[in-house]
């Protein structure tokens, strides 16, 4: 860590927040004063093999990653036991609270978002890693805007292969994570369902006291939409959240969709049939 040091944002603080097993600091490095973030993991943290085995693999798989909605993980290294990312910094937050301060997006704003979300876990799946807990806090934002994926404290590798491990956020958790049911790769999918609609309305589809209701809710599957929304949005939610894995659109079918035909905003020079073409 000597070459780095603590940066103070104007809150007079450093932390940028909290991951998987591990609190994200901003520093500076000292020759070259560029901005990082470095995911600190304390070693009392790291209890058992099964969670060494956890971090290694997200360190393993993020150093692969290289896409434009995915933060990258430039280094690693460990001191005194601890284990250190230095990542790259995404100056204007996470998600949620962009969310938060404007209550809800417009719907152009919404499928940007959801697109570029999108992008990073076909990314993903494509190098048979699927990530397991999608949710705004986990969605970051440049000094762009533009989207960057963090947080591979829960991603698994190979895709098709089903797995029970209890894992992810309540409210973004499929049907067959809460029924305690085997899963794999599509429980992203759903998990983007779930997004586009918090997006549009400002929170989740599925809400509760506690987890036995959040569950309950997810399993029955009801979902109530605001007046302001779109028939093809709602049309394209419902399609993705589906109880039945196998019935969840495809991400090909995801961008072939009325709403997102409609909406994805032309950025440069980018329209979404090319993004069709290219998987």
């Amino acid at each position: 860590m000597s070459q780095f040091e603590p940066k103070y944002r104007p809150n007079g603080k450093t932390s940028l927040g909290t991951g998987s097993f591990g609190t994200v600091n901003l520093v500076q490095n000292i020759k070259s004063k560029q901005l990082y973030a470095i995911k600190s993991i304390q070693q009392c943290n790291i209890q058992t093999p099964y969670e060494q085995e956890g971090v290694e693999r997200e360190i393993k798989v993020h150093l692969k990653c290289r896409h434009p909605n995915i933060v990258n993980l430039y280094d690693s290294f460990i001191e005194q036991g601890n284990v250190y990312m230095v990542l790259e910094y995404a100056e204007n937050g996470n998600l949620y609270n962009y969310v938060q301060r404007r209550k809800r997006l417009e719907e152009k704003e919404a499928c940007k978002y959801f697109i570029q979300t999108c992008k990073a876990l076909q990314y993903l799946h494509e190098m048979n890693v699927f990530h397991r807990d999608i949710k705004p806090e986990n969605l970051l934002l440049d000094n762009n805007n533009d989207l960057k994926l963090c947080d591979f404290g829960w991603c698994a590798e190979n895709i098709h292969l089903k797995r029970k491990t209890f894992c992810g956020t309540y409210e973004y958790m499929a049907p067959e994570i809460v029924s305690d049911l085997p899963y794999d790769y599509k429980i992203d999918i759903w998990s983007v369902g779930v997004l586009l609609y918090e997006l549009l309305h400002g929170y989740a589809p599925f809400k509760g006291k506690e987890y036995k209701e959040i569950a309950q809710n997810i399993k029955n599957g009801l979902i109530r939409y605001s007046s302001t929304i779109s028939q093809d949005a709602q049309e394209l939610i419902k399609n993705i959240l589906q109880k039945d894995p196998q019935s969840r659109l495809s991400f090909k079918d995801i961008y072939q969709s009325a709403f997102v035909q409609r909406c994805f905003p032309q950025q440069q020079g980018c329209k979404i049939n090319q993004i069709i073409s290219q998987n």
